[in-house]
């Protein structure tokens, strides 16, 4: 599995000065046990990230869906619902169980 990157904007710039803020944003694409697809958030390592509930931060896509954009919706989703001083502010690692 490759390990994909993305940038999600956290905060725009204020000014010609001040170049705003973002965040990193790590994800691999798999197949579940069904054969879909899958778009998980992990750490740089591939290590699954979780919700503070333990849920894993993973969506099956649909075959039209863009692997890109739906990691990018996933960690939106998560600091609207979430908030935090860190993006990734309280989401602990997996604990290796695959997902």
């Amino acid at each position: 599995m490759k390990v994909e990157t993305i940038h999600v904007q956290t905060r725009q710039p204020r000014d010609d000065q001040d170049p705003g803020e973002c965040a990193i944003v790590h994800f691999v694409v798999d197949n579940n046990r069904d054969g879909q697809r899958v778009v998980k958030v992990t750490d740089k390592d591939g290590n699954m990230l979780r919700y503070p509930d333990g849920e894993p931060c993973k969506r099956v896509l649909s075959p039209d869906d863009n692997p890109r954009q739906i990691a990018d919706r996933i960690a939106r989703s998560h600091r609207r619902e979430y908030g935090g001083k860190a993006f990734w502010g309280d989401i602990p690692p997996g604990k290796g169980v695959p997902v």
